[in-house]
């Protein structure tokens, strides 16, 4: 090698030493036994481990650095710049005494701040550049007496819970057994989640990953066995989710395994789960969308999915709980749905039949399911719900089992949606069941292509009615049904049925009778008003316009309540007030149909006999109301 080589040699290699300096003295590492952690599973070492992580923090960051052994602990909170490192044999194990926790209320504003769990195991709010890595376990030792496996949930730690943070990392690790939520990640942005292996054997609120309020998010590569449900999508609060994407994951729930909700305040927009395999759901919904309390869930898109044995395969619901994020709020708004297409499905072993169901009074816009194959395995002995008698149920919890068994679909129930298309569906019933595959109810602009069944009995393949604008075509029904559809010719207007694919003495259709619709359901309460002022509206109702109007109603509870109101407006939105102990709550009615709305009352009357409210007077109010029930609220999520 020449002088000049070598030169040119050495100045290179001096460069490359001088990056790896550069890079180490970046990254330094921290053994938290140069801080005074032993590993020895019995001592608690949260205190050695936090020292390791300030000595970090002070330095600028690094890697703070757990080798093999069993660190028990109680709170760890991280700061920016951290890397936690678990090796292969290193085990963080939650501390059996409640105190080790620090009490932590943040300030990002959020409903679980106030009601649920202000203790964590690992910990960190408004910090930066975070990660935890490694191939190390985080146990939440969750299942021990002092945490109580069921309620009150105050009492169990998150394992792991992250607020209002920045560029964070976890890869890799297993979490496992967490007292309450397993990873919660509130309000932070530009998230990767990669190779986390969860495991939480017992129900009451064992979650995998809850995403809440999040933006910029990627999960993927992760392998969830989940007690409650395993991906939730939450906005607990005004922030919303934005922007996630769930790919490569095996999910496996107790509860449901991939779903956005209940808590929607803040909605839901950009959200991608691709890829996927769900199994072993036995009670609730592998994919689960539920806006109950406001907020508006848009442009979601859920592609190559494989299920199996699944309780309900999909279940989309635009509820009115209306409850507000935080006590002293009006009620939240209704919500709204739109944009969501599913495409790409195979489910084998599924149960009860999937539903997609909005408002009477706000239809969920835009759904398309395409490529879709639904082998069920159970047969049916009951006796379905007739068509115009299924609940509305609009103020309830939602869950995909909120309707029994006893939906008069087989595979999919519809209801209340403008703009639905299905693309290639394929139904197998693997056990005899006579009610049809598909019932369509309150749809507009519909469009039904390639659908077939084999439904091993006489119904038809489809059910319609309250049916504007719809068209079928090459779809069939293998069963033995002399009819593709039965159509409620009354109340069906502009619909379209074509197939060249029936077989003889196979007919597009049989036109039947129109039920009476059920306009709305009793809604039971602790006590009610019924307004019994006839009206030319054919439901007995009182005009608004007419004055206010003063009535008591038995108080029979003591805690907060809701009054669900029976009304009608045909204009405009109009905003009705109620005046409760010199309280004013409000109530905005946007409904130009009969349907329930929600004013949701905080206050505790303890010893009251009677509540006296007082409904304001609207001069010129387009609104009609027909009853007031009281119903006592419910902490349910």
């Amino acid at each position: 090698m020449s002088i000049k080589n070598t030169r040119t040699f050495l100045t290179f290699t001096l460069l490359i030493l001088s990056i790896i300096c550069n890079i180490y003295a970046q990254d330094s590492f921290y053994n938290v036994k140069e801080y005074g952690a032993t590993g020895d599973g019995q001592a608690l070492e949260s205190s050695f481990i936090q020292k390791a992580i300030d000595a970090c923090s002070e330095n600028g960051g690094g890697t703070v650095y757990l080798p093999a052994g069993v660190y028990r602990s109680g709170t760890i909170v991280l700061k920016s710049n951290i890397r936690l490192y678990l090796e292969a044999r290193a085990k963080i194990l939650g501390s059996s005494d409640r105190n080790d926790y620090q009490v932590i209320t943040p300030d990002f504003p959020s409903r679980t701040n106030d009601l649920y769990v202000n203790r964590s195991v690992i910990y960190a709010e408004n910090a930066e550049n975070i990660s935890i890595e490694g191939k190390g376990v985080i146990d939440g030792n969750g299942l021990i007496p002092v945490f109580n496996i069921k309620r009150p949930q105050i009492h169990r730690p998150y394992l792991v819970r992250f607020i209002n943070c920045k560029n964070l990392t976890i890869r890799d690790v297993r979490l496992v057994e967490a007292a309450n939520w397993t990873l919660h990640l509130l309000g932070c942005k530009q998230v990767v989640v990669d190779g986390l292996k969860i495991f939480a054997s017992h129900r009451e609120n064992r979650d995998g990953i809850d995403i809440d309020g999040c933006q910029d998010v990627a999960i993927s590569n992760c392998d969830i066995v989940s007690g409650d449900d395993a991906i939730v999508l939450k906005s607990t609060g005004p922030a919303i989710c934005k922007n996630i994407m769930v790919t490569n994951c095996k999910l496996t729930s107790q509860a449901s395994a991939f779903k956005m909700g209940t808590e929607s305040t803040g909605g839901f927009e950009n959200i991608t789960f691709s890829n996927s395999i769900i199994t072993n759901v036995k009670e609730h919904t592998a994919i689960a969308m539920m806006m109950v309390d406001g907020g508006t869930l848009r442009n979601v898109t859920i592609n190559n999915i494989v299920m199996d044995s699944v309780s309900v395969p999909f279940f989309i619901r635009l509820g009115d709980r209306a409850r507000p994020y935080k006590k002293g709020l009006p009620p939240a708004s209704t919500g709204s749905v739109e944009n969501i297409n599913i495409s790409n499905v195979i489910v084998t072993n599924s149960g009860l039949s999937s539903h997609v169901t909005g408002l009477h009074k706000k239809k969920i816009k835009n759904i398309s399911f395409s490529n879709i194959t639904i082998v069920d395995n159970q047969a049916y002995k009951g006796i379905p719900l007739p068509y115009n008698e299924v609940p509305f149920k609009e103020s309830h919890y939602p869950m995909g089992q909120m309707y029994g068994s006893n939906l008069p679909s087989s595979t999919f129930y519809f209801r209340n949606i403008e703009g639905l298309k299905l693309d290639n569906i394929n139904i197998k019933h693997s056990q005899r069941d006579n009610r049809p595959s598909i019932v369509l109810d309150r749809i507009t602009n519909m469009k039904i292509k390639g659908v077939s069944a084999d439904t091993q009995n006489k119904a038809p393949l489809a059910y319609l009615r309250n049916i504007e604008k719809g068209a079928i075509f090459e779809s069939s029904n293998y069963g033995v049904s002399n009819y593709l559809t039965h159509i409620e010719h009354s109340n069906c207007k502009n619909v379209s049925l074509k197939s060249d694919l029936m077989f003889e003495d196979q007919r597009a259709s049989k036109q039947v009778d129109g039920l009476p619709d059920r306009i709305f359901e009793d809604i039971k309460g602790k006590s009610f008003k019924d307004f019994n002022q006839t009206t030319s509206l054919g439901l007995p109702s009182y005009p608004l316009k007419e004055g206010k109007q003063s009535f008591s109603l038995e108080k029979t509870v003591n805690f907060p309540f809701k009054l669900m109101v029976l009304n009608y407006s045909n204009g405009s939105p109009e905003t009705l007030q109620f005046k409760i102990k010199n309280n004013t709550y409000s109530l905005q009615i946007t409904n130009k149909s009969w349907g329930w709305n929600a004013v949701t009352v905080e206050e505790i009357f303890k010893g009251d006999k009677k509540v006296i409210i007082e409904m304001l007077p609207v001069n010129g109010s387009s609104v009609f109301v027909s009853k007031i029930v009281l119903v006592p609220t419910k902490v349910t999520d």
